[in-house]
């Protein structure tokens, strides 16, 4: 018994020491790393589970981690190809009479936007803003004519600037709707408007059976119309719109949304 004991003592083999265990562990997370290869967008899970390895090691073993740096350029480098893929939700309307206001969502991330114009076959960069914005009122525009605006998102990744996709709108340069309201009174319905900055006038339109029909003009510094050509306990309902005089010709808006109100 005495021998086979010292028979065993004498085939165990001693414990690792720290520097081995920490070379070990190091070791694993160094496989992880090489085995990311080519950043594309699949890469993600791989790149995630090299951090979240490296994220386990204590600082000694993290300062054995030779490869470290692939790893970093690797996260910055699909962080970069994600905010490549970002398409921007973007809309434009019509503002006063003769200008346009483009309007995006958000991006959480993003540092800023550019804004650009296209004339001719150029694009050409009207406006960098900062990431709080999130719309751009466009006054250089020709009023009757389309206008093409774009927009794109950027960040700065790792001291590069990175842009996201560039997004279009076109759109008719024509005055804007007019915000209206109606009351009524005795014997009259009064409808009243916002002005809208720049318009030669403004016309008012009145449901007649199933269409609406023009009941009045006015000039741009009259901004209500009084209805008294109406019945008591009848509903009727307005719509107005805007106009600029151009040249010769009359350069109409979009209606206004309809106005509903019951005769007293």
């Amino acid at each position: 018994q005495t021998a086979a004991l010292g028979k065993a003592i004498g085939d165990l083999k001693p414990l690792p020491t720290q520097e081995e265990q920490d070379a070990k562990a190091a070791a694993v997370v160094v496989d992880r790393i090489n085995g990311i290869k080519m950043v594309t967008l699949q890469s993600e899970a791989v790149i995630r589970s090299a951090r979240e390895e490296y994220g386990r090691l204590t600082e000694a073993q993290k300062k054995l981690v030779s490869n470290y740096s692939v790893l970093t350029d690797a996260e910055y480098r699909l962080e970069e190809l994600k905010f490549r893929e970002v398409r921007l939700s973007v809309n434009a309307k019509a503002k006063d009479a003769d200008n346009l206001v483009m309007s995006w969502k958000k991006i959480s991330d993003a540092d800023g936007y550019v804004v650009m114009v296209k004339k001719g076959s150029k694009w050409s960069t009207v406006k960098t803003l900062k990431a709080a914005s999130t719309s751009y009122k466009y006054t250089k525009g020709i009023a009757g004519k389309k206008c093409q605006l774009a927009v794109k998102a950027y960040k700065t990744i790792n001291g590069k600037k990175v842009y996201s996709q560039t997004r279009t709108v076109t759109k008719k340069i024509i005055p804007e709707a007019p915000q209206t309201k109606a009351k009524a009174a005795k014997s009259k319905i009064t409808l009243s408007w916002k002005r809208v900055k720049g318009a030669s006038g403004y016309i008012i339109v009145k449901k007649n059976g199933r269409s609406y029909k023009k009941v009045a003009e006015v000039k741009a510094n009259r901004l209500k119309f009084v209805d008294k050509s109406i019945k008591k306990n009848k509903k009727y309902s307005y719509k107005v719109k805007a106009y600029k005089k151009s040249g010769k010709r009359r350069l109409m808006g979009s209606l206004s949304k309809a106005v509903n109100v019951k005769a007293k």
